[in-house]
């Protein structure tokens, strides 16, 4: 059975490189209570350009999506 783990109490971070339509990694600046993989995060959370992704890894501040 698939699951997938949530929070509510992440805190909010910040791209530190550029990503495009099929980048595979994001590079955040923290990643302060994120909980276990796989989770969805949600990225320009509240704008019209929010988009959700599955985070499948995390090494570091980088993430797999």
């Amino acid at each position: 059975m698939a699951y997938r783990n949530y929070s509510a109490i992440v805190l909010d971070t910040t791209l530190t490189s550029s990503i495009t339509s099929t980048s595979t990694t994001m590079a955040v600046g923290a990643v302060v209570s994120y909980p276990s993989v796989p989770f969805v995060l949600a990225v320009d959370y509240n704008a019209s350009s929010e988009e959700l992704v599955l985070v499948t890894a995390i090494s570091g501040t980088t993430l797999t999506v």
